[in-house]
């Protein structure tokens, strides 16, 4: 389960393999995501869609499209950069946050903070770290991104986003892997 006071989620209870035991952990993980942004300017306008994500029962959008990209792209369950890419491209996908307006505030101007307005991208990265700490077995390993880079990842997450077929999972394996060699930092 995630720690509220500190974000993390217990390396014991994710596994980043194709069985759906995650599932919980994730929808926890996108509430802890929503509920640590409420202050932020829009932030009360975010709002997480767990319906696309589902459950091990039922699952969603999300976890069926992750469940037929890892199929048709033959993906070994060591290949733990290409799992954690299918599953951001999953996200990235079904877009599981979006702003509620209510209509009577649509017309004026709303400041949002970027991780507001990019939620979805915001999440990917935090889903990385997340990712990176359960595969390494590392609960307090922290991801380390510079400022620069960190915008980098986010506008390549907008450009998928705006077009998931120029999504190139070869490519974005490696650029998974990269961050973790140069910014996934162990605390144990």
């Amino acid at each position: 389960m995630c720690n509220s006071n500190t974000g993390i989620i217990s390396v014991n209870e994710v596994k980043l393999a194709p069985d759906d035991a995650w599932i919980s952990n994730i929808v926890d993980l996108c509430f802890d995501f929503k509920e640590r942004r409420k202050g932020y300017p829009g932030g009360a306008y975010l709002q997480f869609r767990d319906d696309l994500m589902g459950t091990k029962e039922n699952p969603g959008d999300i976890v069926l499209e992750f469940r037929k990209t890892y199929s048709e792209n033959g993906v070994g369950d060591t290949e733990y950069h290409k799992i954690i890419s299918l599953y951001i491209r999953s996200l990235i996908k079904h877009l599981p946050f979006r702003l509620d307006v209510p209509p009577v505030l649509q017309r004026k101007v709303i400041e949002f903070h970027p991780e507001i307005a990019s939620a979805n991208e915001y999440f990917a990265v935090r889903f990385l770290e997340v990712s990176l700490r359960a595969w390494n077995a590392d609960s307090y390993g922290q991801l380390t991104l510079p400022r620069g880079v960190e915008d980098k990842v986010i506008a390549l997450l907008s450009r998928y986003k705006a077009n998931i077929k120029k999504f190139d999972l070869p490519s974005f394996s490696h650029t998974v892997s990269r961050i973790e060699q140069e910014y996934f930092r162990h605390v144990m």
